[in-house]
């Protein structure tokens, strides 16, 4: 079963596969290179060129250059590089080599883009198209299963010895680098910076479960029988049926459970409420649907 551990603002952890670390192929190599290439355009087109702040190591690095000129690309390599010294045993073995290309070629690439400004005069649309960009890029370095280190390392180590959440420990070492750039780039582009990482978390959880999204749906009804039958007749889809109990009514109840494509959720509201108004109906999102009817083909594993 895949695991896959993330947080954002600047951070990622590692993609796991039955608890062991996911060998990268060239092909997410390459992913993982195209992506760090993207948001290094992204940083130096959107983020340094209108003055605007970001979340982890990259936050820091922009301060850095507001306050002090320190190039980016310096503090950004250093600041990771000690990073991996203080927590390289807190990482998987193989993981190293990973992170630290992936913080390196970053680097590399923010030197060479760094002739790309592009200043924006409506500047609500800095972190809008810039979420957008960095959001996509680091979100398929994620999908191949990548890693950019970053204040991740620090949140593991308070997670270990103080207990507290690693996400909690992220978001209060964002904070912090977010809270102070207000007295740098101002209290308006601080707001702007978080406009923009809340677009870039969209824009990754889209990458790393939108494209597989579907719809589950809950039915009890006093006619789940009539309701599945037309279900798997008009609409070709397997419904399964579930046993409940009702803690009011004390009633045996037949539950009926699908997973559909979002285009039918309209054409299966429409069809219990045709047959039974008084229907109970739930409708979730659901991600990652495996199998057969979705990504199972059986004509393939006939051949």
């Amino acid at each position: 079963m895949k695991k896959v551990m993330l947080q954002f603002f600047g951070t990622i952890y590692i993609r796991k596969e039955n608890n062991k670390v996911k060998n990268i192929s060239w092909k997410s190599l390459f992913i993982i290179t195209l992506g760090n290439l993207v948001f290094a355009i992204a940083v130096n087109t959107f983020l340094l060129a209108n003055h605007m702040g970001e979340g982890g190591v990259t936050g820091i690095s922009l301060l850095l250059y507001y306050v002090a000129q320190i190039p980016v690309e310096l503090s950004y390599f250093l600041i990771n590089l000690v990073l991996m010294a203080i927590g390289y045993k807190y990482l998987e073995k193989s993981t190293i080599f990973y992170t630290i290309y992936s913080f390196a070629i970053f680097s590399v690439f923010v030197r060479l883009t760094s002739s790309f400004q592009y200043v924006m005069h409506d500047q609500l649309l800095v972190p809008i198209v810039g979420g957008l960009m960095s959001g996509t890029s680091i979100g398929f370095i994620i999908w191949a299963g990548g890693s950019t280190a970053g204040t991740d390392i620090i949140a593991l180590i308070i997670n270990r010895y103080f207990n507290v959440p690693t996400s909690t420990a992220l978001f209060v070492i964002d904070l912090f680098i977010v809270g102070p750039s207000a007295f740098v780039i101002g209290f308006e582009k601080s707001i702007y910076t978080l406009i923009m990482l809340f677009v870039a978390v969209k824009v990754i959880d889209y990458i790393l479960e939108g494209f597989n999204v579907r719809k589950s749906i809950l039915i009890i009804s006093e006619h789940h029988e009539e309701i599945s039958q037309r279900i798997l007749t008009d609409l070709y889809r397997g419904v399964t049926v579930l046993h409940g109990h009702g803690s009011y009514t004390k009633e045996e109840k037949q539950i009926l459970y699908i997973v559909v494509d979002r285009n039918q959720v309209v054409d299966i509201t429409k069809l219990v409420n045709h047959i039974d108004p008084k229907a109970f109906v739930t409708i979730s999102d659901v991600h990652n649907v495996l199998g057969e009817g979705f990504t199972y083909d059986i004509s393939k594993k006939k051949r």
